[in-house]
């Protein structure tokens, strides 16, 4: 079983930042409907709809990945990276760790 693989500079640099903007548009959308189906049923909105449960927040972790990955497809990295040792699963790995460490903050944050 070979190490994990950073894959190369400037594309670990542009996942991380397309991970982050996925992140902030998956979230806005989740808060978004989430105001609107409270609405829309007649319930009471939460009080902070930023603030999610953390399988919620898993969720969208995983959510970010599969579009890191889409993503990768889309532009045709994963076959480059492929062809320099980079797995798909590693950047999938690459993808969620800024939507991981941001759900991190927001759960540790709603604790206090």
């Amino acid at each position: 079983m070979r190490g994990f693989v950073v894959p190369v500079q400037p594309f670990a640099t542009a996942a991380l930042r397309r991970s982050v903007a996925a992140w902030l548009a998956v979230r806005i959308f989740v808060a978004v409907a989430i105001v609107f189906a409270s609405e829309l049923l007649g319930l009471v909105p939460p009080p902070h709809p930023v603030f999610l449960s953390p399988g919620a927040a898993l969720t969208v972790v995983l959510i970010v990945a599969a579009l890191g990955l889409l993503d990768a497809h889309r532009r045709n990295e994963d076959l480059f990276l492929a062809n320099l040792g980079v797995s798909r699963s590693q950047i999938v790995v690459t993808a969620a760790i800024p939507a991981l460490v941001f759900e991190l903050v927001l759960l540790v944050g709603r604790q206090l």
